[in-house]
């Protein structure tokens, strides 16, 4: 399910505004890191101009980069730990972001006053890796059958884009976008 979790991050980390695409950094790490990975972690977030860290995961994953942030050239990044069942929060936060790599927000298309539409993705891999890409165009969440963020208030009075072979949930406004792969 890990990949599930980190194509369903891939909308609020890269999107479009005002025709333009935008992105905040994402690291994708799913084994404990070995030391030389932390120290070129830390090199690629000071290169970055990285002021804030978003770690995504249980909280026992993110104990594992204690050491990366206990390294001098780190001290000035401000650090948080969320989990992939927060994604919704930051979709009725901002609209489509997650922020800026110097820590700033940027607001979503809706100037930040939530989502209206969500794509929905059959659970396989490569359509999920097609609807993330048409997630970020959009602006819009994604959401993968029988992953973390497959609950009914996801969808609740939203339009819903079906990619795969997918049913419309439940509460969702309407489904009349679909696309089979």
């Amino acid at each position: 399910n890990d990949w599930k979790a980190a194509l369903e991050l891939v909308p609020l980390a890269i999107w479009k505004e005002e025709g333009k695409p935008h992105a905040h950094p994402v690291l994708f790490v799913h084994d404990r890191p070995s030391e030389r990975f932390l120290a070129n972690t830390a090199h690629l977030i000071k290169e970055l101009g990285v002021n804030r860290i978003t770690f995504v995961g249980e909280e026992i994953e993110f104990r594992n980069f204690a050491s990366l942030l206990a390294l001098p050239e780190l001290k000035n990044v401000s650090v948080q730990n969320i989990h992939v069942n927060d994604y919704p929060s930051y979709w009725k936060m901002y609209g489509s972001t997650i922020g800026n790599a110097d820590g700033s927000i940027i607001e979503g298309a809706d100037g930040g006053m939530g989502y209206d539409t969500v794509v929905y993705a059959e659970d396989d891999y490569e359509t999920a890796l097609l609807a993330a890409t048409y997630a970020s165009l959009l602006n819009a969440p994604l959401v993968i059958a029988h992953g973390a963020l497959d609950r009914l208030d996801t969808f609740e009075d939203k339009k819903t884009i079906l990619v795969g072979s997918v049913s419309c949930p439940a509460k969702s406004a309407n489904c009349e976008e679909m696309y089979t792969i």
